[in-house]
């Protein structure tokens, strides 16, 4: 099946996706991370984990930064960030958000007995040491913000549920992470300007909503409609089948990409923005096609026997390909091709 957001990804809407030239690098340091300090507690889980190859939204996302430290740690906090929302969806973690959030900012000790306050306060702690007390700030401001959002109830319609989704996905958190990574450092008031604004969060409702296309079949299967927006377009009443919802969620991305790029370029003509805005503005477009690459490829959203829909990538250097879902993989390659 072709996907009706071939055309988003095309040329004329998003630069090329790019990874990281240490890709393999940072892979490999997350998986070792992670297989030496969390106990999967099955075989299968931690072949789960190495088929999602969480650690690669980083070297896909953040393609050009050479600041090695600062992307190795962005690399175990996002693989970090989601396996801890695993743990949320299946209520194991919920109420013991706040005391990791402590951890997180530095005012309590991990539980010795919990590993995943030990291994939150490890990534954290190291995070807090490389960067200024602003970049940190930001970084968990935005994180709570995520865990916040978690107890709100659902909007009244759908254009709400997409301002909701803004902060319940995490994208804000994502893209404070990846300024740290750039060590692209931008004031409060920089962050809040109008059209930096925009940009975010036009940005934010692409990746999510590629997400939500890409993982509908786990979602469905796993009872998580209520995060998906090809679902809850259906449910608020805009459209009346499956079909239309995918056709409308692809159009509200088309939507949300020409307004990004008319923010990022309004941001690169304005002459009262700082250079590291405009760092920043010129890197976004990147982080959402590397969103949209790395989704369809990682096996978090791709399970055998459950049909992905796929969506062309135009790749740097190599023009538009249909990426394929790692899950062919028995264990994580990093040098392997991942598509065909």
């Amino acid at each position: 099946m072709t996907s009706p957001m071939s055309i988003f990804l095309g040329k004329s809407i998003f630069p090329p996706a790019r990874q990281h030239s240490r890709r393999s690098g940072i892979l490999k340091d997350s998986e070792d991370y992670f297989l030496k300090c969390w106990p999967f507690k099955t075989e299968a889980a931690r072949q789960h984990f190495s088929r999602s190859i969480l650690a690669d939204f980083t070297a896909k996302t953040i393609p050009d930064t050479e600041h090695w430290e600062r992307l190795v740690l962005t690399g175990r906090a996002t693989t970090w960030a989601f396996l801890i929302d695993d743990m949320i969806e299946v209520d194991v973690l919920y109420k013991s958000m706040p005391n990791l959030l402590q951890v997180i900012s530095g005012n309590k000790k991990p539980d010795s007995n919990l590993y995943w306050e030990v291994i939150t306060d490890d990534i954290w702690r190291s995070i807090q040491q490389s960067c200024t007390a602003l970049e940190f700030d930001q970084i968990t401001r935005a994180l709570k913000e995520w865990y916040i959002s978690h107890g709100r109830p659902l909007p009244e319609n759908f254009d709400g549920w997409l301002i909701h989704k803004v902060h319940n996905s995490a994208a804000n958190w994502t893209w404070s992470l990846t300024r740290y990574a750039m060590e692209c450092r931008l004031t409060d008031e920089e962050l809040a300007y109008p059209v930096v604004r925009e940009a975010e969060d036009n940005a934010s409702v692409i990746c999510f909503l590629v997400n939500d296309i890409v993982s509908l079949a786990k979602d469905k299967t796993a009872n998580f409609e209520e995060e998906n927006g090809v679902s809850m377009i259906q449910k608020y009443g805009l459209v009346s089948t499956e079909e239309e919802a995918m056709a409308e969620i692809s159009n509200i991305i088309v939507r949300s990409s020409r307004k990004l790029m008319e923010s990022t370029k309004q941001a690169l003509a304005d002459p009262t923005l700082s250079s590291e805005v405009k760092r920043w503005m010129t890197a976004l477009p990147y982080a959402v096609s590397g969103n949209s690459w790395w989704s369809q490829i990682s096996g978090r959203y791709n399970f055998p026997g459950i049909p992905a829909l796929r969506m062309t990538i135009n790749i740097e250097g190599e023009g538009e390909k249909v990426v394929y879902p790692v899950r062919i993989l028995g264990t994580l390659q990093p040098q392997s091709d991942l598509y065909e």
